[in-house]
């Protein structure tokens, strides 16, 4: 049995979640919200593992790996058409693409990738990249108050992992696209799912008024002319995390002829949580990355280990065998 501690952050709160992994069972302990506290000279990494720190000695957590995911404003996005080509050799395509176009860019700078579509035109790609810097910052302020950051994922992949490992629990066919709503606060992320992938990806921040209404225009405008490159794809069933209670955005999108399906994080088979933990829908990421974590599977992305293509292979240990028997 093993626990882990997941967290998403923005500018003001952090969310959380605590599990115990057994086999694939997972036991959430705790879950909340927890205000991010700046001080008028304290880093922004600073005050999170301070609150992380605080919700910690709070709710009596204790030390344990980190599974952490990334908001849309902390990641460099670069869609790319790459042309065909092996998969081993798509990390090195990519990372030349990152070092031309994202200035200030490094080798140093871990790169992980979504595959949305191959084809035989080629890989329609989705790059995306943090600094070497942010990346061993973060490990090192959560190490420094005593937490291993085992994951460093995103919040829409960590999200998406809901229902790409519990497509059984999605209407209609399988083979049939569907669009997944991630909401946190003001941050969305769209994704639509086939085939057992993403096949397309967008995440932006909503005005701070008539947030459903313009959220509904946003998903109506997105499946008429396409998330990204791919064009406009034939949707008709969206998904929202949640209980289901609150249906304002389900009304709007009911209206555009979509059919809607609430799929709550916290009623998942092998997920057992808290009767007094409420607001399912600000929770899905850490969910995910739970279940990535208990059916030890990669997760869509994850900074720590990002894809990278095979190393050469090593000849020095069986010449030096060889040598020997001779």
């Amino acid at each position: 049995m093993a626990k882990f501690l997941a967290i998403d952050w923005d500018e003001s709160e952090c969310r959380y979640a605590s599990a115990t992994i057994h086999n694939e069972k997972i036991v959430v302990r705790n879950v909340g919200i927890t205000p991010i506290e700046r001080g008028e000279f304290e880093s922004p990494l600073v005050a999170l593992s301070m609150a992380v720190h605080s919700l910690c000695k709070a709710e009596k957590i204790g030390t344990c790996p980190l599974l952490l995911s990334l908001g849309r404003n902390e990641v460099e996005w670069l869609p790319q058409k790459l042309p065909p080509c092996k998969q081993a050799d798509i990390p090195l395509l990519l990372k030349n693409q990152v070092l031309r176009e994202i200035p200030g860019s490094t080798e140093l700078d871990p790169i992980d990738y979504l595959t949305l579509d191959t084809s035989s035109e080629g890989h329609r790609i989705l790059a995306l990249s943090i600094t070497q810097t942010y990346r061993k910052s973060l490990a090192r302020t959560f190490r420094s108050m005593g937490y291993t950051p085992h994951r460093l994922g995103i919040r829409a992949g960590n999200a998406v992992e809901i229902v790409l490992q519990n497509r059984e629990m999605i209407d209609g066919e399988p083979s049939e696209p569907i669009l997944v709503v991630n909401t946190v606060r003001n941050d969305v992320d769209l994704m639509v799912v086939a085939e057992g992938g993403i096949t397309a990806i967008r995440s932006f921040r909503l005005p701070v008024e008539n947030q459903q209404k313009c959220l509904a225009d946003e998903i109506e405008r997105s499946l008429t002319i396409g998330l990204d490159d791919a064009g406009p794809a034939p949707i008709q069933h969206v998904v929202l995390f949640g209980d289901g209670t609150k249906t304002e955005l389900s009304n709007y999108l009911t209206l555009s002829g979509l059919t809607v399906q609430f799929l709550n994080p916290f009623k998942l088979s092998n997920v057992i949580v808290p009767e007094s933990a409420d607001e399912p829908e600000k929770f899905a990421p850490l969910i995910g990355s739970f279940l990535v974590q208990s059916r030890k599977s990669k997760p869509v992305i994850d900074f720590f280990h990002p894809k990278e293509a095979p190393k050469p292979p090593n000849y020095v240990r069986p010449v030096l065998l060889a040598l020997v028997l001779l």
